[in-house]
């Protein structure tokens, strides 16, 4: 993924699930990478099964929301920065992401509050 490979980083990390579908990590690296190659709805469905089996899986929670906001869906996208927040207060990129979330929602006051919290 760090090389921009992204479709051969999900390769591999497809291989570890189909070998051990229980290897949560695998799982999100396959998420991660439709995150990274923009294809926001996959990415969405591959972070929902991790959560199935783990629902307090923070890098999951994250990358839900950050899919969801790239899909277009910035409500949904402010739940899961929110659900992400409520386990770790002091996560400067989930509050930038919950602003930018907010500023979709037309949220101006509540945006300017998770810009401020992440300064």
């Amino acid at each position: 993924m760090e090389a921009g490979d992204f479709q051969g980083a999900r390769d591999l990390y497809a291989q570890v699930v189909e070998a051990d579908p229980s290897n949560l990590a695998a799982a999100t690296g396959v998420a991660d990478a439709y995150l990274a190659e923009g294809r926001y709805e996959e990415a969405v469905v591959r972070y929902r099964t991790v959560l199935r089996a783990e629902p307090s899986r923070r890098d999951a929670q994250i990358g839900t929301a950050r899919a969801s906001l790239g899909a277009g869906n910035p409500a949904e996208a402010a739940r899961w920065f929110d659900l992400a927040l409520s386990q770790d207060r002091s996560d400067v990129d989930s509050w930038i992401g919950l602003g930018d979330a907010r500023v979709r929602l037309n949220q101006t006051k509540e945006a300017r509050e998770a810009y401020e919290r992440a300064l």
